[in-house]
């Protein structure tokens, strides 16, 4: 059966995928999903709007912020003075660490988050099932991210075998050239690697951006995947943040 893209992949065909399902196996289905682009509500998490994620997390505000915060904090005055010759990647890496202890430490007995950690990735659970990770962001005020399968999948907001939630909700922090200066945490709802559908400041309550969702073609074309991320047109240009991992 030879398969190729066309209008068929992009509508929505609940039938074909369980057809798939059946012949083929559901791993090889979200291979297909992702190689033409298929959307579909069985395939695709709902979309999360601001307002939901404000519901949602607007009375942890301050906590999410401090998580950051605090994190960033230490990492001025405990691990950039020990090694101030310390690389984009470097800081990154040490801010991962520090806000997976803050967080800990704020919601371990939370009763509206649960804390997930498969070992790759940690995140929050929130009680409507929002789940909710902590990134870096580059000059452009978007994720750094190296572009493999599962990450363009993710930020795609598409199923990723075990890893929870029905919606994907990104905090992401802002920092300077030298990582010394907190400059904004955003919350944010990705539609693909390099689009994010709005984001809201926690630390700039003023600051708010949405964009017009796009349509199912163009948010399902999938990248070319290279060695090194290739930042959008629209950003601006590029510093040391280019050598980031996807912490």
């Amino acid at each position: 059966m030879r398969l190729r893209p066309n209008d068929a992949w992009n509508g929505g065909n609940k039938r074909r995928n369980i057809f798939l399902d059946l012949v083929y196996g559901s791993h090889v289905t979200s291979r297909l999903v992702w190689r033409f682009g298929m959307a579909s509500s069985r395939n695709n998490l709902r979309l999360v709007t601001a307002a939901e994620a404000r519901r949602s997390l607007g009375a942890h505000h301050d906590d999410l912020l401090s998580v950051v915060s605090d994190a960033h904090a230490r990492f001025v005055a405990d691990i950039a003075p020990l090694l101030p010759q310390m690389g984009a990647r470097g800081r990154a890496n040490a801010m991962h660490e520090l806000i997976a202890d803050e967080v800990q430490q704020r919601f371990f007995e939370s009763e509206d988050f649960t804390i997930y950690n498969d070992g790759n990735r940690f995140c929050l659970i929130t009680s409507n099932a929002l789940f909710v990770r902590f990134k870096k962001l580059a000059s452009d005020f978007l994720p750094r991210t190296y572009p493999t399968r599962t990450a363009i999948m993710f930020d795609r907001q598409l199923p990723l075998g075990a890893v929870p939630g029905e919606g994907r909700i990104t905090i992401g922090y802002a920092v300077d050239r030298t990582g010394m200066e907190l400059q904004d945490v955003l919350v944010m709802f990705m539609i693909d690697e390099s689009r994010a559908m709005w984001n809201y400041s926690i630390m700039h309550e003023e600051r708010q951006t949405t964009i017009p969702f796009p349509n199912v073609a163009s948010a399902a074309t999938p990248p070319r995947v290279t060695a090194r991320f290739q930042p959008p047109a629209v950003s601006i240009a590029a510093n040391d943040d280019d050598d980031d991992t996807d912490r």
